[in-house]
């Protein structure tokens, strides 16, 4: 059987892989005709649509958003859930940025007045996108369960549903309600519900607090799906959800998220024909079961423990982080023993622990070369590419590939010595995450637990051997190359280097296995399938309609200058149809203060258009500090509206609504060196408040605001740019900066 250890170590993988897919499967849509207490993703499409009668975007402060909220409220009505309207400002805690916010939080009465149960969920859209994927979904997922809830009847706990406006624009909704509502301290769970796509998985995201009652619900799901990994990248990432502040505020909890057909997030994509039933049904499979526990629990008592997690082969395998260096320990112990077994080939063993090294960087130089030279072919690098099928290929061919290339050295090697090796390097790195990493740790421990008991059962002798050896990656392929497709989806091809570990690891285990027959006719075949995928990825087009390049135009003016110009924004290089337009040749200063200034530029007809007004109301000086009570206000009803000041103006701060921020300069973007203060959601309402600063209390600064609508100059520009182009984020917009002095009355 050895003879054959590298055909049977390869569909043993390909069918763990296809296997794993299967059981982890997205669930079929429920039918409208269930019953009422039973999730249905076609009933809380019917709601969706309602929602979002127009399919227009509905950013903050917007009369779309407004109506949305309407909407809503009229929903509420209808099913007699009572609620009430928190007006007020919502501040980020990460930018000089607040927003005026309408949050809806509605209420269902439980046997006991508190804790309550809160679901979580935001309304307003990003000014280009109608918002069906995101948040729409969430939406719609939890006011279908609060319907299910009512007709169940009053449960232990009470629940809440918090409806936050402006999680867009900095999470602005959230911070309202958790810094200012009388809830904000009887609430003792939260489930967040969000979107980042039109498709995919309903993730376990994270969980905040002691999570193992929240854990141990969830195992019992029926289409579990998430990794606790992924609590240790947020810790590191700057992507963030409302849930990020429910867990400031110490308020235990857990959040759901979808991350499918990502080049949709945040684009005119985004809308309710392209939402995915079975992603919508999977949110409901994923939130209503561990709200009928939560509602139904004492929060009071819930269990203080931590767990990490892992879905694997439609299940959830969960187990208290504290057990991570137990579990470590206990596989010590075993790999010594087996290594002591092998005494005449401590040498080998120590060669052996230097290839998964060697694969690491030969797998991610080997894929990252490929892909550059795809890329470069095509003349970009795009996040999502039209066409994946030949990006997969390569990425998936590329690591075998280098495996069958480092084949004719590691078969020198005996193949228990190779495997014991590889297995000690796992080993080595399920050491390092549970010291440094340990919500991580799972990811390796789990397969370890399979292998090494394997790996001993094989050292005592049966002529099974080479099966024991195989069964050695049952685990190891979807904890690794199951990591892989979720990646690519989520992070795209700019951060592809995302999946390198992971493909490096498979190969890593299947390394002692590649040998015997068939080698080289493998390394020749893996090589002709290489180059063909990357033929194919180089003919295909980079863009479709399906998945259109994201490219934003912002048309910015001096006011005090008379000057203005258009700059085209995109990761990529700019389609031609759009340079023959217009050049976008010029690299253009926006602020005097320092900043990189903005790239691709042309100079454009200036347009008068009103101007935001700042208005000082009163001036004192008080702790060698100058304290200005202005009103800003936009005479154009701008999506946001704000002043930037040289950022050698110290101690910046300002108060608003009796909350004091300080301001730190922008470091990147065409605002860097400026001191920026921004605030959403204002339209045409005057913002009083106060701006502080020590030094000189003369000072020049930009006020400056901003349109989600491009002016007639551009409409050449837009007409191009369908349907192979797609705005994005905030959007395209009309930003007008004025250079005003302060000065004391």
């Amino acid at each position: 059987m050895h003879r054959y250890a590298f055909l049977g170590a390869l569909a043993l993988s390909l069918g763990c892989y296809l296997l794993n897919g299967y059981l982890s499967r997205l669930p079929e849509p429920v039918s409208d005709t269930v019953a009422e207490t039973e999730f249905s993703a076609q009933r809380a499409m019917t709601l969706l649509r309602y929602l979002l009668e127009d399919q227009v975007p509905h950013p903050v402060g917007s009369e779309e958003n407004k109506a949305v909220k309407s909407r809503i409220l009229a929903w509420l009505d209808e099913e007699n859930i009572s609620y009430e309207v928190q007006h007020a400002w919502g501040c980020s805690s990460r930018f000089s940025a607040c927003a005026w916010v309408e949050n809806i939080v509605a209420f269902l009465p439980g046997e006991r007045s508190e804790p309550y149960v809160a679901l979580m969920a935001h309304y307003a859209s990003v000014p280009p996108s109608p918002g069906a994927g995101d948040d729409g979904a969430g939406l719609a997922t939890v006011l279908e369960i609060a319907r299910m809830l009512k007709l169940s009847g009053p449960k232990r706990n009470p629940v809440a549903l918090i409806i936050t406006d402006a999680e867009e624009t900095g999470l602005h909704g959230a911070e309202a309600f958790f810094a200012g509502h009388p809830l904000k301290n009887s609430i003792g769970a939260i489930v967040n519900v969000e979107g980042s796509g039109s498709s995919g998985r309903s993730f376990l995201l994270r969980t905040a607090g002691d999570n193992a009652d929240f854990v141990t619900a969830y195992s019992k799901s029926d289409y579990p799906a998430g990794w606790s990994l992924v609590n240790e990248i947020f810790k590191r990432m700057p992507n963030d959800t409302d849930f990020s502040v429910s867990s400031r505020a110490d308020v235990p909890g857990i959040d759901f998220a979808f991350a499918g057909e990502r080049n949709h997030y945040h684009t005119p994509n985004d809308n309710l024909e392209n939402l995915d039933l079975q992603t919508l049904q999977h949110h409901g499979e994923n939130v209503w079961p561990i709200v009928q526990t939560l509602v139904s629990s004492d929060l009071e008592s819930f269990e203080q423990d931590n767990f990490v997690y892992q879905s694997l082969y439609g299940s959830l395998v969960a187990w208290p982080v504290d057990w991570n260096l137990i579990l470590v320990a206990v596989i010590a112990v075993l790999l010594i023993g087996l290594t002591i077994r092998m005494r005449g080939s401590y040498k080998e063993i120590l060669l052996g622990l230097s290839v998964p090294l060697c694969l690491m960087v030969v797998v991610s130089g080997l894929t990252l070369i490929c892909l550059k030279i795809v890329f470069w072919v095509n003349g970009g690098t795009p996040n999502w590419p039209a066409y994946d099928e030949p990006y997969r290929a390569i990425l998936f061919l590329v690591p075998l590939a280098s495996g069958l290339i480092l084949a004719p050295l590691t078969s020198r090697l005996s193949m228990p010595s190779m495997m014991l090796a590889v297995w000690w390097f796992w080993w080595i790195l399920a050491l390092l995450l549970s010291l440094f990493l340990s919500d991580a740790a799972i990811l390796l421990i789990l397969p370890l637990l399979i292998a090494s008991p394997m790996i001993l059962i094989a050292q005592l002798g049966t002529k099974w051997s080479v099966v024991c050896y195989w069964s050695t990656l049952v685990v190891a392929v979807p904890t690794t190359l199951g990591m892989v497709i979720m990646l690519e989806e989520s992070q795209g091809y700019k951060l592809i280097v995302a999946t390198f570990f992971s493909l490096a690891l498979f190969v890593a285990s299947l390394q002692p296995m590649l040998r015997g027959e068939f080698i080289r006719e493998a390394r020749i075949l893996v090589a002709f399938c290489i180059l063909a995928a990357m033929g194919v990825a180089a003919a295909v087009p980079l863009y479709s309609e399906w998945r259109p390049q994201h490219l934003v135009f912002n048309y910015y003016q001096r006011a005090d200058q008379q000057s203005a110009w258009m700059q085209a924004s995109s990761p990529e290089p700019l389609p031609q149809r759009i340079v023959d337009v217009m050049p976008f040749d010029e690299t253009r200063e926006v602020i005097p203060f320092g900043g990189e200034g903005l790239a691709q530029t042309s100079i454009v007809a200036y347009e008068e258009v009103p101007l935001p007004v700042l208005e000082v109301l009163s001036y004192r000086e008080e702790n060698n500090r100058h304290h200005f009570d202005v009103r800003l206000t936009s005479q154009r009803g701008a999506l946001w509206a704000g002043i930037a000041l040289p950022a050698d103006v110290e101690d910046v701060a300002f108060t608003l609504a009796g909350m004091e921020r300080q301001v730190t300069p922008v470091r990147w973007g065409p605002w860097q060196g400026s001191s920026l203060i921004a605030f959403f959601g204002v339209q045409s309402r005057g913002v009083p408040f106060t701006l502080s600063f020590s030094g000189s209390a003369e000072v020049d600064l930009f006020v400056t605001d901003s349109v989600p609508k491009l002016p007639a100059a551009a409409r050449s520009l837009i007409a191009a740019r369908k349907p192979l182009a797609t705005p994005v984020h905030r959007g395209d917009q009309h930003i007008v900066m004025s250079l005003v002095s302060l000065q004391p009355w």
